[in-house]
């Protein structure tokens, strides 16, 4: 997907200059090229985590922070929306 959009869903300080490059690309991957990306680096994955928080609000209209989290409004262990994969190169 790409669009063209003033702004972050960042929080950024009053007076912060205007962001000049607008225009985004994103992308979605399956969890099997992203399982896959770093074994095919030759690393050894120790966990993969699906966990009912994000670091951001992708979703604002649907998110409620906790702390320094956000979490689904409603039903928050349906949908994980973020996960962490921990992975080591090989003695």
């Amino acid at each position: 997907m790409t669009w063209d959009q003033e702004g972050s869903y960042v929080p950024v300080p009053e007076g912060t200059p205007r962001m000049t490059h607008t225009v985004s690309h994103e992308w979605n991957h399956s969890i099997g090229e992203i399982l896959t990306a770093p074994l095919q680096a030759g690393l050894v994955l120790d966990s993969f985590e699906e966990v009912p928080y994000a670091a951001w609000c992708p979703w604002p209209d649907l998110m409620v922070r906790e702390g320094d989290r956000y979490r689904s409004r409603e039903d928050p262990d349906r949908l994980a929306p973020q996960y962490v994969l921990t992975a080591h190169r090989p003695a």
